[in-house]
């Protein structure tokens, strides 16, 4: 309705908007991008409002599910509730952070008459949208976090949540699949030295596979698409936005929690970009933007090149980033990635 949506960016950590007008392949009024449909996009600014918008759209892969205008990638999720008698409940998704209607007659592999799925229950379904109330709803649903249907010929694209140098092997963050992915260095298409792996927040296409020994997926056939250009060491990633919810101004350090990864991350007055005067820093619910690093000393993930605000001032006008259509308005054409 309002031809405009968001856009889903794990590189940005968060969502940008999106309108119809700046997709480089032009399409019809009221036939929007289904949601879960990866993209491809450069990071401009609005000149009305000052705020960070997608440009130079292009569809990197398009939704191939049959169930209608919003079919979008497969999510994983647990059923949280489910009434017999009315047969029908919900459905969590940790991923995307919110619950989605579940009807019983959704179900790939039909329950009895009388039955349904137990709480508890893990399943893999497609985000979809019920043509009556426009609500979201879960469809296709399978019992199991296995996603059965994946295409072995498919480029999925992601980016590098965690990397071991020592075991060589890590896990790629993937939107379309709503979870984490084992990856290993022997699948990478270009090699790389031992203990030089890819640094946290680095973007990837790949395959999904599965692995011989445990029968679980497995990212193959792995390629770079562009790497951390931060300079704060092998962890630099990508940056992400958070808020200052501790800060002991004696020990001139505390945390971010940072909503996109549902975790927190250490800070220290260092590494802010503008100092702090001596005994000042910043107040608790402080909104920052941040790159992930990690303490060469500890191991652990650190704030690193930390910046007041949300906006990413730093940004790289020409460098393309990969999301996928969190949200879409069809009277507006536009939305957000």
């Amino acid at each position: 309705a309002k031809a405009c949506g968001f856009i889903e960016c794990s590189h940005l950590g968060r969502q940008i908007f999106a309108h119809k007008s700046d997709f480089l392949e032009p399409f019809e009024d009221g036939f929007g991008p289904p949601v879960g449909t990866e993209l491809a996009f450069t990071v401009g600014t609005d000149t009305k409002s000052g705020k960070q918008r997608a440009e130079a759209i292009e569809v990197v892969s398009r939704s191939s599910s049959s169930h209608g205008p919003r079919g979008g990638g497969r999510l994983v999720g647990t059923v949280i509730d489910f009434n017999e008698r009315k047969a029908c409940g919900f459905i969590m998704c940790e991923a995307l952070g919110k619950k989605f209607f579940l009807h019983k007659s959704e179900f790939a592999e039909p329950f009895p008459d009388g039955e349904g799925p137990e709480v508890g229950t893990a399943v893999n379904f497609v985000q979809g949208v019920d043509t009556r109330s426009g609500r979201e709803r879960a469809l296709d649903i399978r019992l199991g976090e296995d996603m059965e249907a994946e295409d072995p010929d498919e480029r999925r694209f992601g980016w590098i949540y965690e990397w071991r140098d020592a075991k060589a092997c890590g896990f790629i963050e993937c939107s379309h699949l709503g979870r984490q992915i084992f990856a290993h260095k022997s699948d990478f298409l270009e090699p790389f030295e031992d203990g030089f792996g890819p640094p946290v927040g680095t973007e990837l296409a790949f395959t999904v596979g599965t692995d011989t020994k445990s029968g679980k997926q497995r990212a193959e056939a792995i390629e770079v698409v562009s790497r951390s250009s931060s300079s704060h060491g092998p962890r630099g990633g990508g940056r992400l936005v958070g808020t200052v919810i501790d800060f002991n101004e004696r020990k001139a350090c505390g945390f971010i929690m940072c909503e996109a990864l549902g975790k927190k991350f250490f800070l220290h007055k260092s590494e802010f970009a503008e100092p702090f005067p001596d005994g000042e820093g910043p107040e608790v619910g402080t909104a920052v933007n941040f790159v992930q690093g990690v303490d060469t000393r500890s191991g652990r993930e650190r704030a690193l090149d930390i910046r007041l605000g949300e906006d990413m001032e730093a940004e790289d006008p020409d460098e393309r980033r990969f999301g996928w259509i969190y949200e879409w308005r069809d009277a507006k054409a536009c939305g957000f990635i």
